[in-house]
């Protein structure tokens, strides 16, 4: 009944003829949230990862055979962002801005999907609103990495199976077979969101017997099509994969198997209330109980009651579109914690849970709806606060170019850069001085000779490095040095990436007689420099 009295009261009001007015203003301050610190906050590794393979390059042709032969991601993104960087240079703005476009992009289909899936464009205004502030959403449309990309093409096939689920034109084949390729030669991780997709078509048009056969064999005749097209990039994917079986100089692949044991529980509390802080204050968890407390609450309330007849069909397809995903990042290496924030491998999720929340928040009636909806906001705040904060001021990931400009400026002649780490390597070269010589510590077994190692790029056994992190000895790490000092003969080193607690490294410039002339700032500028005494 409050269902049904609300809409008519908004219909009465004018509600739907002010939807361009509201659908603007969400599109506005997305825009907005996503601006904030767009351009002051420096690059960081991975950023700079996806530009210098983008632009190191003479050619598309040599690019492509670097990325098919080293990197362990498709080849799109760099494919796009090359052209995109010589029109629009190489500024932080230029360069995300593809992925604040595609953001933008996101707001707007799910307002689309939204609507078409409940009919109703209130559920598309409130999902599209959530999803304009939503902290992930956030942080990954204003990075120059794929992830806005891809979700956005997820929209895309989610919203073209919904189409033909319901109308059968042949155009919307198409479309999510366009929306699924792409998405496939973005990145990998694009996988999760396909095999939600097709696993939802093929469980809607197996269900009816009717036409069952033909349905059917058009799913299958689409998904081979999307085989065939991936096929070019077939071998790529297995070499990387057959490339762990092999010992390279002397490191196995160590991935980790096992993962946290409330691995769920986590991941989708990151995926809305994502946050970079170790440990936040009570009153925030408080609030995100009670957010999830009113949700479940009232979710309850609406399958008990079985409103809106009908209503189930979308409901099933969200399951579907967030239990799949979640359950393949389980085995994913994506899903081990690698880096800050491994939830930018979901990022699709937000599009069905800000769905879900949208559709419960208008059929739970408007004073029911509105509590709902105010709780959630209220719970998203801080995290929203967090997140568009400027990442420099407390992640030494986002210090790499105040590092090097420090030594650019410092800089004599004889000195030498070791960076601590070879994955940090080529990032680090972006902004230090080509004439300036640089070497890795770890790992210690490597001793720069690689295929494709450039200033800018990693080479293939760097790149590899990555899922072969070794356990290194302390004789390991001097015998690595003694290797740097001999062929450099420098009188000061300068040392980046290291922490304080990195003793065996400290150790060696104590007891070779070295003298430590610059210290870390508060482990946020990992720097340092020793001269010999």
């Amino acid at each position: 009944m409050g269902f049904r009295f609300w809409r008519r009261k908004e219909e009465k009001c004018g509600l739907y003829g002010r939807t361009g007015f509201w659908l603007a203003g969400i599109v506005a301050l997305a825009a907005l949230l996503r601006l904030i610190n767009i351009a002051k906050e420096p690059f960081w590794g991975d950023e700079i990862l996806s530009l210098d393979i983008a632009t190191s390059f003479g050619s598309m042709a040599e690019m492509l055979r670097y990325i098919a032969q080293v990197e362990f991601h498709p080849p799109l993104y760099y494919i796009i962002l090359r052209p995109w960087t010589m029109l629009f240079g190489t500024s932080e703005v230029a360069v995300r801005s593809l992925s604040l476009l595609s953001s933008i992009g996101i707001v707007l289909l799910v307002y689309v999907l939204a609507k078409r899936m409940f009919d109703d464009r209130r559920v598309g205004l409130i999902a599209a609103g959530i999803t304009a502030i939503l902290p992930l959403q956030i942080e990954f449309g204003q990075e120059a990495r794929p992830y806005a990309l891809f979700c956005l093409l997820g929209c895309v096939a989610a919203l073209s199976v919904w189409e033909y689920l319901q109308t059968r034109r042949r155009a919307w084949a198409y479309v999510y077979f366009f929306a699924t390729v792409v998405g496939l030669y973005l990145h990998y991780s694009y996988s999760f969101i396909a095999i939600a997709t097709a696993l939802w078509w093929v469980m809607a048009v197996a269900s009816p017997a009717k036409e069952r056969g033909q349905l059917l064999f058009k799913w299958f005749a689409v998904h081979a099509a999307i085989f065939v097209a991936f096929w070019p990039w077939l071998d790529e994917f297995l070499y990387k994969i057959f490339l762990g079986g092999f010992d390279i100089i002397g490191l196995k692949r160590n991935l980790v198997p096992i993962r946290e044991p409330n691995f769920f529980g986590d991941l989708f509390d990151s995926v809305i209330w994502v946050t970079k802080d170790e440990y936040v204050p009570a009153i925030q968890n408080l609030a995100v109980a009670l957010a999830v407390g009113v949700f479940i609450w009232m979710a309850v309330r609406l399958i008990r009651g079985k409103r809106e007849a009908g209503s189930g069909k979308p409901f099933a397809a969200l399951v579907t579109l967030t239990v799949t995903p979640a359950i393949l990042f389980l085995f994913a290496p994506q899903s081990i914690p690698y880096t800050t924030l491994v939830e930018r491998h979901m990022i699709w999720l937000t599009v069905p849970l800000t769905i879900a929340i949208a559709a419960v928040v208008v059929r739970s009636g408007k004073r029911r709806g509105a509590m709902l909806l105010a709780v959630f906001v209220a719970s998203l705040l801080p995290y929203i606060v967090g997140i568009v904060g400027n990442d420099a001021y407390f992640d030494h990931d986002f210090r790499l170019e105040e590092g090097a400009e420090y030594i650019n400026e410092h800089y004599v002649e004889g000195d030498v850069v070791i960076v601590a780490a070879n994955i940090l390597r080529s990032d680090f070269a972006h902004y230090l001085r080509e004439d300036i010589p640089m070497e890795t510590l770890i790992p210690v077994q490597f001793r720069g000779e690689d295929v494709w190692r450039g200033r800018h790029v990693l080479g293939l056994i760097e790149n590899e490095i990555q899922v072969r992190i070794p356990q290194t000895s302390r004789e390991e790490v001097f015998a690595k040095f003694d290797w740097i000092t001999e062929k450099h003969s420098p009188q000061r080193i300068w040392v980046y990436g290291l922490t304080q607690r990195d003793f065996k490294a400290h150790d060696w410039f104590e007891e070779r007689d070295w003298r430590r002339s610059f210290w870390s700032v508060s482990d946020i500028l990992r720097l340092d420099m020793y001269i010999k005494r």
